[in-house]
């Protein structure tokens, strides 16, 4: 039962926050279901505390770097799901693009995405490790924020501003999907692994579901008398998302912390016999050609060096 109240939570917040404008902002529905709905968060979180297998780890929270990496996620999903709707809607609005148009549009972005999140895994030990990572990512999101702000087009635009701006947010969105997951997880102990990478995101996707519903009040109170959109619109939209990278920029400036460089490999040890006996480490300058052996097996069992005791000469085998 309490597995379901946190997705309850959620969606009453964002029912309240997607139907404000039109209950009207002060009305007592549009007060009372978000009200309720944080209190089903509160306590979800509240039985989590205590609860033998909780619905969420909170436990994990008292990791400073944990918390933080769930707030640059929840920040950052806050803009990425709502840029993601909101770029298919304006091309196909302002810019008369046909749906399969749009979907031809969107997939520059998602390739660049999936090739960032793979460069990313073999260069985040040389930039800081997922806090690097991360850090890059939104920035490349931010700059791309400014150019959508600025740059918004009435008209068809793919080459000039589309595919540019497409590529560099997909670079960004690669980079800092793969950066928090990857700092959330070494956040976590090694037992919670599965569980740190699940909790961040959920974290990703409640700021999603916050954005979406604030995408749908922004562009219902900046729409045309008839229910339609103009430029502002869609760039008050981008605004918003820049402001959320930005803050999410700023939480991961001050609270991730680099991760420190894996440590080299120790020599592995070598077992090895001289006169005396048996030995372990570096072998000494006395010590008698091929008879070193691996680590993996036991001293205490090589192969003992051929005594030279009772041993028959020629003259005494041939008698």
């Amino acid at each position: 039962m309490t597995s379901a109240v946190p997705p309850v939570g959620v969606g009453l917040l964002t029912l309240g926050v997607t139907e404000g404008a039109t209950w009207g902002w002060l009305t007592a529905k549009t007060l009372l279901v978000p009200a309720a709905g944080l209190v089903g968060l509160a306590l979800a979180l509240f039985r989590s505390t205590t609860h033998p297998v909780p619905a969420i780890e909170t436990r994990l929270f008292r990791n400073r770097g944990f918390a933080a990496t769930n707030v640059v996620s929840l920040l950052y999903g806050m803009a990425q799901y709502r840029w993601l709707l909101v770029g298919v809607l304006y091309i196909t609005d302002l810019w008369h693009y046909s749906e399969t148009e749009a979907g031809l549009a969107m997939i520059p972005g998602a390739v660049f995405a999936s090739v960032a999140a793979l460069a990313m895994g073999k260069i985040a030990p040389r930039i800081g490790g997922p806090r690097g990572v991360t850090l890059l990512g939104l920035v490349a999101i931010l700059a791309c924020g400014f150019l959508m702000v600025f740059g918004l087009t009435s008209h068809a635009a793919f080459l000039a501003l589309w595919l540019p701006a497409g590529s560099i947010v997909g670079i960004g969105m690669g980079a800092t999907t793969m950066g928090t997951s990857s700092a959330a997880a070494f956040s976590a102990p090694p037992t919670k692994f599965a569980v740190g990478s699940g909790v961040n995101t959920t974290s990703r996707q409640f700021g999603g579901a916050l954005g979406i519903a604030a995408l749908a009040v922004i562009m219902q109170n900046s729409g045309t008398a008839d229910g339609g959109h103009t430029l502002d619109s869609y760039r008050n939209v981008y605004i918003f998302c820049t402001v959320a990278v930005a803050l999410a920029l700023a939480v991961g400036f001050i609270r991730l912390k680099p991760t420190p460089p894996a440590a080299p490999a120790a020599a592995p040890r070598r077992a090895f016999r001289t006169e005396d006996g048996p030995h372990s480490g570096e072998p000494p300058a006395g010590a008698r050609a091929g008879t070193i052996i691996p680590v993996g097996h036991a001293v205490g069992h090589a192969t003992p060096a051929p005594s030279t005791k009772n041993r028959k000469t020629p003259d005494q085998l041939g008698s």
